[in-house]
């Protein structure tokens, strides 16, 4: 791992393990801002069905959900909950569950001792190309050092016509924990970063108003409030993205 990388995991293990946190979550073992739109109203009892709303969502992007074999990658799983989700989905997949802190990765495998979990820096997964059926991120590639290299990583593992399937968010600046070369970006550039790398976009959603904006302003009313109102300023767009792998043809 990077030294880069390892002052991230660092850094995310602080929030993700802070007993506050903890507390918020009530101990689900999950770790995303939600998916509002049909949970309703926006309180702290509802956050871990917004949580699981958010899973569904990138689940029910993928057309392959319920029959696709192989081998899924949950990229950036946290403390297990997503992987387990996804595992769910997918029963006759081999899911495994990706995280540069090995502290995330023992938890999560004495959590869900029936999942399988690696710790790999994403940007950097050192799995053999073509060799992977689809690959989930939720919430996490922003954390990337950096998320060009995971965008690169992601597709040159793939199997082509797979999909990657996750969520970004585009922060006008660099804080707590984000790269600046993951900041700043436009939704026009970042497709254009995306294509050039060479996706094809099959999904491309604006969710900031169901997902980031709701969540901040719950922290900012459960005493988070320092916290919610520096990253509401920061917050340009919240994106739910299916990539393909274009299939390559020889003549």
């Amino acid at each position: 791992m990077r030294d880069s990388s390892a002052k991230y995991a660092k850094h995310y293990n602080h929030i993700i393990f802070d007993a506050a946190m903890r507390k918020l979550y009530e101990g689900s073992n999950f770790f995303n801002v939600g998916y509002w739109r049909d949970v309703q109203p926006v309180t702290t009892d509802n956050l871990n069905a917004a949580c699981e709303a958010l899973v569904r969502a990138h689940i029910d992007l993928d057309p392959a959900r319920g029959t696709l074999a192989g081998d899924i990658l949950d990229v950036g799983c946290g403390l297990g909950n997503t992987t387990r989700m996804f595992a769910d989905a997918y029963p006759r997949a081999r899911l495994t569950g990706v995280n540069f802190s090995a502290e995330q990765i023992d938890f999560a495998s004495r959590s869900y001792p029936e999942l399988h979990f690696i710790q790999k820096d994403a940007s950097r997964l050192d799995l053999p190309s073509n060799s992977v059926d689809g690959i989930y991120c939720v919430e996490a590639a922003f954390h990337f050092n950096t998320r060009e290299d995971f965008l690169r990583e992601a597709f040159r593992i793939l199997k082509p016509g797979s999909r990657l399937i996750f969520s970004d968010v585009l922060y006008t600046r660099s804080t707590y924990g984000i790269p600046k070369e993951n900041t700043g970006l436009s939704v026009d550039a970042f497709m254009a970063q995306i294509r050039g790398i060479g996706w094809e976009v099959e999904t491309c959603l604006d969710i900031t108003n169901e997902t980031g904006t709701p969540y901040l302003n719950l922290l900012i009313e459960s005493g988070f409030e320092r916290a919610g109102r520096i990253w509401i300023k920061l917050l340009k767009h919240y994106l739910l993205l299916a990539l393909t792998k274009r299939c390559t043809t020889t003549a």
